[in-house]
């Protein structure tokens, strides 16, 4: 699959969702790919692929509140994909993602793909 937005290739599969009448795509572009439900004060994570030569992330995200998530909603407002090339340089430049590129540095990731999936 290839998609102009985001001017790259991408492998994905598309599963059950645990909504009715609803499937889940997830893209397998990096070390590891999260599909997060969001509540209204904080986010289950419903499903975690990661990589042979890395640490699943569910356990350094138990105890994270939403407000974790806030600036990357924010930014997801008004755009249908977020793609953080480079996590240090974007932590640099946004002053309210400064814990996120702090956590993402810590756990070895320097690039960020979402796409949100909406009832």
């Amino acid at each position: 699959m290839t998609r102009r937005g985001l001017r790259s290739w991408g492998n994905y599969y598309t599963k059950a969702s645990t909504m009715p009448n609803c499937v889940v795509t997830v893209f397998a572009l990096a070390s590891h790919a999260l599909l997060l439900e969001l509540g209204a004060d904080s986010f289950t994570i419903n499903y975690e692929w990661a990589a042979p030569y890395v640490a699943p992330l569910n356990t350094q995200l138990e105890n994270i509140s939403k407000r974790f998530l806030e600036p990357i909603e924010r930014l997801l407002a008004w755009q249908n994909y977020l793609d953080i090339a480079d996590v240090a340089k974007f932590a640099e430049e946004e002053a309210d993602f400064a814990e996120q590129g702090d956590f993402c540095a810590k756990n070895d990731i320097d690039r960020i793909l979402l796409v949100p999936v909406k009832e």
